[in-house]
């Protein structure tokens, strides 16, 4: 329903608006004994996707896994839990994807979720890199490996 125009006085056409229902029940939303998922410190428009991503996810989907570990990573639509994000990167990264394989690198690197440890952070670099994922190439350039 949309606001009507209303005239109070015909001779000096004076108008006002009627309420939108979201004005009527602007007060409403206060009293709803349930928080918004903005108000538990969600995003609200990650909700239902991350929903989708742990379903298709469990079900051994790489792609799903693999966003479903940066919406943990990146804290939208679930709490920021770099554990679950490095162990949902792991099981896309084994599947072959590159930018979970480039992520996984990254978490081992710098000690997220997981313990550091750089020898997991070459290996899963180096996958990432030979796939042709472009950060993970220059990364490799960057720290200029050598294979021993």
């Amino acid at each position: 329903m949309k606001s009507c125009l209303v005239f109070t006085d015909p001779t000096e056409q004076k108008s006002q608006l009627a309420p939108t229902p979201e004005e009527s029940l602007q007060g409403a939303s206060a009293a709803s004994p349930v928080p918004s998922a903005a108000q538990q410190g969600f995003a609200e428009n990650y909700i239902l996707p991350a929903h989708w991503y742990r379903l298709a996810a469990a079900q051994g989907f790489a792609d799903a896994q693999q966003r479903l570990a940066d919406l943990y990573y990146l804290g939208q639509g679930v709490p920021r839990n770099y554990t679950q994000a490095a162990q949902w990167y792991r099981r896309a990264a084994e599947q072959g994807s590159a930018r979970a394989q480039f992520q996984l690198g990254h978490l081992y690197d710098v000690g997220l979720g997981i313990e550091h440890d750089y020898t997991q952070y070459r290996y899963w670099t180096r996958k990432a890199a030979e796939q042709g994922h472009e950060d993970a190439v220059r990364e490799v350039m960057r720290r200029d490996y050598r294979d021993p």
